[in-house]
């Protein structure tokens, strides 16, 4: 694992077996194009949230496990922004409060099990399960337009940052009403539709934030959309989520697609390219937060998704992460390259998207045959090797060089 100590002291970040020298910022610590972001949730030991803290950007912590950020965190990295986590889709009872973590969070469940009017129910007038896929039966979704429920989420977010947090991370968002799986959902919500859905998110968001500050983050999970700006074919109102997903970027600080590009195996085709990438575009040039989170243990696999993350790199706050687990990092050296700023934004050609930097180029072939890119100039392979052209593999990416990198073949 690479650490940020490890590359102020090293300066040589190694690419494809071999090392690319990079430039350095004035404390000494070697520049790079992306930002990451890490998540801890639950208990997770000391080690691992250091470990991160030394290579990424962005935290997410449980702030109800985690009640203060980790101090060793703090002194691994100052510049880290730490996120505490809220759940905007359910509460979780789990056998009515006693196997919860921790006595807050058993406290909590017990003050909320009293509203009956904050919970989901169906048309039997049962509560609503979520997550059941995941073998659970005590998570119970809640009715995010009650403006009392409201009211609750955003003082439990003033909590989280009067304790130190930088801000506040919203999970389970959604920026449509679903409810559809029956593996994952004991029912639909009565009577609720989708444009109550999307006015309640908007207006929860409005209030978190005003509670929280201008001065802190927030942001939430379920950024969705596409090129397509149509509703998707289960809705009959409400507005597409790509609209939806520009109201809520009015009344908070951006939000985090979870799932890039496919959970576990690549979902990569040139109409699932630009639907993603041209929201986090549309995110990025609004100076709002994206974040593109991914999960895998592959580095070739961490390579493309890297790369598709490059097609819509804006501003400074796009944020990129990899991860095995929700509980710790695994760091790949493809993500210590520098290759400047965006010098254009991407093109998309029968099915192969690219990217002019400015010390670089970023390709990704969407599609199911091998494809040969014509280069706008000569550049480096990660090997050091000049070339004119670049073939990709299916579903792959590729990052090159400017030739004024210097790349050094190990010994």
């Amino acid at each position: 694992m690479t650490s940020k100590s490890g590359m102020a002291i090293f300066l040589l970040l190694t690419f494809g077996g071999v090392a690319i020298a990079g430039a350095t910022d004035a404390d000494g610590v070697a520049a790079r194009t992306g930002k990451f972001l890490s998540l801890h949730y639950g208990s997770v030991k000391p080690e691992w949230m250091v470990e991160a803290a030394e290579c990424v950007d962005m935290m997410l912590f449980s702030a109800n496990v985690q009640v203060i950020v980790p101090q060793a965190v703090r002194e691994a990295n100052p510049d880290a922004l730490c996120l505490g986590y809220l759940n905007a889709l359910d509460f979780d009872g789990r056998r009515d409060g006693r196997n919860l973590e921790t006595p807050g969070m058993r406290k909590e469940w017990h003050e909320i099990n009293q509203r009956e009017d904050w919970f989901l129910h169906d048309e039997k007038g049962e509560r609503v399960l979520v997550y059941m896929h995941t073998g659970t039966r005590e998570r119970y979704g809640i009715d995010r337009t009650n403006p009392e429920l409201q009211r609750y989420l955003a003082e439990k977010a003033k909590e989280i940052v009067d304790a130190g947090y930088d801000g506040v991370f919203l999970d389970n968002f959604g920026l449509e009403l679903l409810f559809l799986r029956k593996d994952k959902y004991s029912g639909r919500p009565a009577g609720m539709t989708n444009a109550r859905w999307q006015e309640g998110g908007r207006a929860l968001l409005a209030a978190i934030k005003q509670a929280v500050g201008e001065d802190k983050v927030l942001i939430y999970n379920g950024l969705h959309g596409g090129s397509s700006r149509k509703l998707s074919s289960y809705q009959t109102e409400g507005v597409p989520t790509f609209e939806a997903a520009i109201q809520m970027a009015e009344v908070c600080d951006g939000g985090m697609w979870e799932g890039y590009f496919g959970y576990g195996g690549l979902s990569l085709s040139e109409s699932n390219l630009r639907r993603i990438v041209d929201t986090f575009v549309a995110y990025n040039k609004l100076n709002k937060v994206t974040v593109a989170l991914a999960s895998g243990k592959s580095e070739q696999d961490a390579k493309t998704r890297f790369c598709l993350y490059l097609l819509s790199l804006d501003g400074e706050h796009a944020y990129f992460s990899y991860v095995p687990n929700y509980k710790r990092v695994d760091w790949y050296p493809i993500f210590d390259i520098d290759i400047g700023k965006p010098a254009a934004d991407y093109e998309m050609q029968d099915g192969i998207a690219t990217r002019l930097f400015e010390k670089g180029f970023v390709a990704v072939n969407a599609t199911e045959e091998k494809a040969t890119v014509s280069l706008p100039q000569r550049y480096k392979n990660g090997l050091g090797e000049e070339v004119e052209k670049l073939t990709l593999p299916p579903k792959s990416g590729e990052i090159l060089f400017d030739l004024s990198v210097e790349i050094e073949l190990p010994e």
